[in-house]
């Protein structure tokens, strides 16, 4: 065990030291980084060359630093065995009657009770040879422990868990040696159940499954398709943790470059994996295995179905139009709950991106936007890819803040820096009751839009099928699977955006999108161009809606004309002074601007003051410019049941 030359990890306590990196024979592998590879990928990774492009210069680097001369590499034999003449090993009789040998200690041991106490039958226990030894030895603990024996299907290969591991001593030990991958094989059918370790692998099997693998190394996958084993399809079954989730996600990217059908599935909430599953609840662990091959098939789906022909007056008399209709229905009076975009919006499933440039409050009014929904009776799953739960919940404290005690001093600052008041408690505890049905879920910046859907359809099916609000902050730090790193951000983003897209149509949601805006758009009123690497956004969204100061709608800050002489330069340093001095008001005077809408007016605007310390958007009618043909009549806001300011506009602009 060694320190990883690449990531830093290994036995000398730096970062993590578990992860450490592993010598077995002529290859490596780094538990911390997963990466692993022969001499030729370590030279490779440490120097940040590539196997295939640079191979020549990762060979004379080798050669350099080995003192391995050219005729040196002209007598050496490297072209490697053909794959078809490839034999495998001949089983070893001592390892195979070593196994034998463990089996018949098992009756009446500890780790039959271990078994037992694991909820494996007598049939997987035999099947399997598992065996129990009294003394195996660990070098590291100075001293020997009871140990669990698994061997490996139809190898000599056995690994052993220990039943009373002590300190940082390994619960699992291998035997000496590369260890092959734990597979077994019950059909021909080439579908897979992948599983992280072996017992979850017999628990998959004793509750139906035909083929599974153990292995948490996607390397070690990867080298067995690479030597002709044949994967037609993989149900990924993942731990309940950020490992399991991590795990999952590389498997995903490795099946989906091998152009391997594969799907996800997680254990309920409350359990562990799947053996775990398998203790508490033995009839849920098939239910689970029977989900995971109707999610393979759904994966499938596109391709078999991807044309569905209606003919019109089947359509229009068979009651298909009827239902359709009746699925409209039930959204009718899903609003936001601000009355000036009420009048010309119903939030219908589908894809909405809103956008703005920076410090407009995109977050604090998807935040409003969210918790107005929930009021309404809807769950939001808030996805922040940047921001830390801490600074969403205070700004919905500190919008209840301001309902509690209007004429309150308090900040969302002040929130965060631990002010305390009766006020505040209140809110605290109204706040609290109020957001039952919102979920933050904090992400980072290797989230992939892969990752969102799995999360959301657990989600879905831990809360009854029950369809919750999507908000996404923000749709540029969605990271691009692994067969698009390196690409433009045009081309990630267009990817984000038709997956989701197809996401929110498979399951009829509806999706809050953040989007930044492109620099070229700062000083202008927003557009379908506004958007950053907007070519998909304005195709694939149902709803694009964007946020702007409200003096960007003054005819003065604009010319249509001269282009020469001086004339633009002139306009354009106007309209940043002017736009300098919105920025620094407080309250910012927002406009609210609807670009597109599939169901429902296309183009509206709404008026708003924005005060930042609060986080509140509240509504005000716009009487200050003179729109032309993009007038709208002043709005009449009348007091709300949610709208709890009964405050005059004064009171808030005066703090």
């Amino acid at each position: 065990m060694y320190v990883c030359p690449l990531c830093g990890s290994g036995s000398s306590g730096r970062l993590n030291s578990d992860g450490a990196f592993h010598l077995t024979g002529d290859k490596w592998y780094c538990h911390a980084c997963q990466r692993g590879g022969d001499i030729f990928d370590l030279y490779a990774g440490i120097n940040g060359l590539d196997t295939k492009a640079d191979f020549q210069k990762i060979t004379e680097g080798l050669s350099e630093e080995l003192g391995v001369t050219a005729a040196d590499r002209a007598r050496q034999d490297f072209t490697p065995e053909p794959k078809e003449q490839q034999k495998e090993k001949p089983l070893d009789p001592e390892k195979i009657g070593r196994i034998k040998e463990y089996a018949s200690k098992l009756t009446g041991s500890p780790a039959e009770a271990y078994l037992k106490k694991r909820g494996f039958s007598d049939e997987i226990i035999k099947k399997f040879n598992l065996g129990y030894n009294p003394e195996r030895y660990v070098w590291k603990a100075g001293k020997s422990f009871e140990a669990l024996v698994i061997p490996y299907p139809d190898t000599d290969y056995y690994t052993e868990r220990l039943l009373a591991p002590e300190g940082d001593v390994a619960k699992y030990q291998n035997q000496s040696g590369e260890a092959p991958t734990f597979i077994f094989r019950g059909s021909d059918s080439g579908k897979y159940f992948v599983t992280e370790g072996q017992l979850d692998a017999l628990s998959m099997i004793q509750a139906g499954a035909e083929n599974v693998i153990a292995s948490h190394y996607p390397k070690k996958i990867e080298r067995l398709i690479d030597n002709g084993f044949r994967i037609s399809s993989a149900v990924i079954v993942a731990d309940r943790d950020d490992a399991g989730a991590k795990i999952a996600q590389d498997l995903t990217a490795l099946f989906s470059k091998k152009k391997i059908r594969s799907a996800v599935i997680y254990p309920p909430e409350g359990f562990k994996d799947s053996n775990d599953v398998l203790r508490k609840d033995p009839k849920k662990l098939t239910d689970i295995l029977l989900q995971g091959m109707k999610d393979l098939e759904k994966e499938a789906a596109p391709d078999l179905g991807r044309f569905i022909p209606h003919n019109v007056a089947d359509y229009l008399t068979d009651k298909i139009f009827e239902k359709d209709i009746e699925y409209f229905k039930q959204y009718k009076d899903r609003k936001t709950g601000f009355v000036q975009i009420d009048q010309y919006l119903t939030l219908y499933p589908g894809l909405a991106v809103l956008g703005g440039v920076s410090s407009l409050g995109k977050t604090s009014f998807s935040m409003q936007l969210a918790d107005q929904l929930i009021r309404r009776g809807e769950t939001v799953l808030y996805f922040a890819m940047e921001q830390q739960p801490i600074e969403l919940v205070t700004k919905g404290l500190t919008r209840t803040l301001y309902e509690v005690d209007p004429m309150t001093h308090f900040t969302n600052i002040d929130v965060k820096n631990g002010a305390a008041s009766a006020a505040l408690d209140k809110a605290k505890a109204l706040y609290a009751e109020r957001s039952k049905e919102l979920y933050i879920v904090n992400c980072d910046f290797n989230t992939t839009v892969e990752q969102i859907r799995e999360y959301v359809i657990q989600f879905m099916k831990d809360h009854g099928e029950k369809r919750p609000v999507l908000f996404i902050d923000y749709l540029q730090l969605i990271a691009p699977p692994e067969d698009l790193r390196g690409k433009s951000d045009k081309e990630i983003v267009d990817h984000v955006v038709k997956s989701l897209k197809m996401f929110q149509q498979e399951n009829e949601l509806l999706i809050v999108c953040i989007s930044n805006f492109n620099r070229g758009s700062y000083f202008d009123p927003v557009s379908e161009s506004s958007f950053k690497e907007s070519g998909m956004i304005e195709y694939c969204a149902d709803y694009l809606w964007g946020l702007q100061l409200s003096v960007l709608e003054d005819p003065e800050i604009f010319t249509t004309t001269g282009s020469r002489g001086g004339k633009k330069e002139e306009t354009r340093a106007k309209k940043i002074a002017l736009l300098n001095e919105e920025k620094d008001k407080n309250p910012k005077e927002v406009e609210f601007v609807s670009i597109k809408s599939r169901n429902g007016k296309q183009f509206y605007t709404a008026f708003f003051k924005y005060y930042m310390a609060a986080d509140l958007f509240r509504e005000y009618p716009d009487s200050t410019y003179n729109r032309g043909k993009r007038y709208y009549p002043e709005l009449d806001t009348p007091e709300r049941d949610f709208n709890p300011f009964t405050e005059s506009d004064e009171d808030l602009d005066e703090f």
